[in-house]
């Protein structure tokens, strides 16, 4: 349960977690939930398209994109005068929801809802995808990034965890490995079924500084991942297009977007890829679809492979 506020003060939850780890889900669940609770969702996805803002499927003035650089690091100033914007909505909201890009640093966005006039910190939720977040925290490249953001939590949601072997001990085992890393998190089993309240979260007062990420630390966005961004007016070999997502190198860890005029010229296809899976479906009715197909990459590996990536999708 979060913490007692007075009327005058939001509470926010932020909510954080690496590239493909369901943050985006998670809200649009949150959205739709039907509570009685208004609710106010920030969202910035690291890149130059705010993919993840145009996939919130409640688009009636409450959810505020935010995009071009992680809400942390590189549009602080933004965040600001978004929460203004939300704390001056009529009628008032009651809880605020923050989804952090895939690489930023939770724990930092967090000191603004501890500082900010009119808003109170309710806590941070770090959604851990159990199928691969052990081995991105060992990663050379985005194992530093990855660490940082559970280790700023105070509650761990697992998510995709239907996808463990069941009766294995797989999914136990990953919480007490996520226990020895973040200490202080409650540790949440994140089902489809799940009641949303379980998921509250409240501020865990921690007095050794070691397990709590400095908010005023430097962490640059570009350090460890960086965005390509494919755009084209002219429509694209769907066949040639398969191909191209089953053989991704591994320097690639996430990617979204828009692909338009494959069979009809007014459908849209949504794009999602993670780890080593991708899905093409149908987008979604209430989508912001763009006027061309448009798909961001995030990935690993500096501007060489992202030379060699841009080469390959102008082949497409």
């Amino acid at each position: 349960m979060a913490p007692h506020r007075s009327p005058s003060v939001l509470p926010v939850t932020v909510i954080g977690g690496y590239l493909g780890a369901g943050k985006t889900t998670l809200l649009n669940r949150l959205l739709r939930a039907h509570d009685g609770r208004r609710i106010a969702v920030l969202v910035n996805d690291f890149g130059e398209i705010n993919i993840d803002a145009a996939l919130i499927e409640n688009r009636d003035g409450r959810t505020i994109g935010l995009a071009n650089g992680c809400v942390c690091c590189s549009i602080a100033d933004d965040l600001g005068g978004a929460l203004d914007r939300v704390a001056a909505l009529s009628p008032a909201v009651d809880q605020v929801y923050i989804e952090t890009s895939g690489v930023a640093d939770p724990a930092r966005v967090s000191a603004y809802a501890r500082t900010w006039p009119g808003y109170c910190l309710a806590g941070v939720l770090v959604l851990a995808n159990v199928t691969r977040v052990r081995q991105q925290a060992g990663d050379k490249y985005i194992g530093a990034t990855v660490t940082r953001q559970l280790r700023g939590a105070d509650a761990i949601a697992l998510s995709h965890i239907d996808l463990l072997p069941p009766e294995s001990g797989a999914a136990e085992e990953m919480a007490q490995w996520l226990r020895s890393l973040a200490p202080q998190a409650r540790i949440v089993p994140l089902v489809a079924d799940l009641p949303l309240d379980v998921l509250a979260v409240e501020r865990v007062p921690i007095a050794d500084s070691s397990l709590r990420v400095d908010a005023d630390g430097v962490h640059e966005p570009g350090s460890d991942v960086q965005t390509v961004t494919f755009q084209r007016r002219e429509p694209l070999d769907l066949a040639r297009l398969r191909c191209f997502l089953d053989t991704l190198d591994p320097e690639v860890v996430r990617a979204k977007g828009f692909i338009l005029g494959v069979n009809e010229p007014k459908t849209a296809l949504l794009l999602q890829f993670a780890g080593d899976t991708w899905s093409l479906v149908p987008a979604p009715p209430s989508a912001d679809v763009p006027i061309r197909t448009t798909i961001v990459f995030h990935i690993v590996g500096g501007e060489a492979y992202a030379q060699r990536l841009r080469t390959a999708l102008e082949s497409l």
